[in-house]
């Protein structure tokens, strides 16, 4: 993560109002800069599509312990908005953060359905791959295609039992939201 979008998220967050923060086209930048706005006193609410990336919503934390992590971490670090210095980043709330995000991007659809509308998708370009190239080209394709989406949903459901189980193990509740996604909340005073 480019540190000059922590400082510019920083700089807007000095005036305690929330703010919106780019997050790259998949959401790479999410954990760095929902550390860094807990480090200083913000919560991550939402992450929503916007035109060119993905957005991330924050809001002030009104909890005293989010108030006081601010406070400290202001004192400790006061340039970290204008290039000083900014807190480590803690490994283990980064992997949480991860882990939080994974479902924040997830699609309000289930599994069956991304499998089968996948399954769609390939049948329809191995249809046109049998028009313009021939049966054999096309049936190829399609068996191939298949079976990377067989792959790609047992490495998703492996990475959502993973995720779920971390975010558990560290006081996470499941929710969902009225959108239909499901979303892990933190716990009253989040990991820092």
């Amino acid at each position: 993560m480019d540190e000059r979008h922590i400082r510019q998220l920083l700089r807007r967050m000095a005036g305690g109002e929330p703010v919106a923060a780019g997050a790259g086209t998949f959401g790479q930048a999410f954990a760095p800069l929902v550390f860094y706005a807990r480090q200083f006193g913000y919560t991550y609410t939402d992450i929503t599509a916007g035109r060119r990336q993905m957005l991330i919503q924050f809001v002030p934390d009104p909890t005293p312990q989010a108030r006081a992590r601010a406070a400290e971490n202001r004192a400790r670090y006061p340039d970290a908005a204008t290039g000083g210095e900014l807190p480590p980043p803690d490994p283990d709330a980064m992997a949480l953060i991860k882990a939080q995000g994974y479902f924040a991007m997830d699609l309000p659809i289930s599994e069956g359905m991304k499998i089968g509308l996948s399954v769609l998708l390939v049948s329809f370009v191995s249809m046109a791959l049998v028009g313009r190239f021939g049966l054999g080209i096309g049936a190829a394709v399609w068996a191939g295609a298949l079976a990377l989406v067989a792959v790609g949903a047992f490495f998703n459901r492996r990475s959502r039992a993973r995720n779920s189980a971390l975010l558990e193990a560290a006081g996470f509740t499941l929710t969902t939201d009225p959108m239909g996604r499901r979303r892990y909340l933190p716990p009253a005073d989040p990991p820092d």
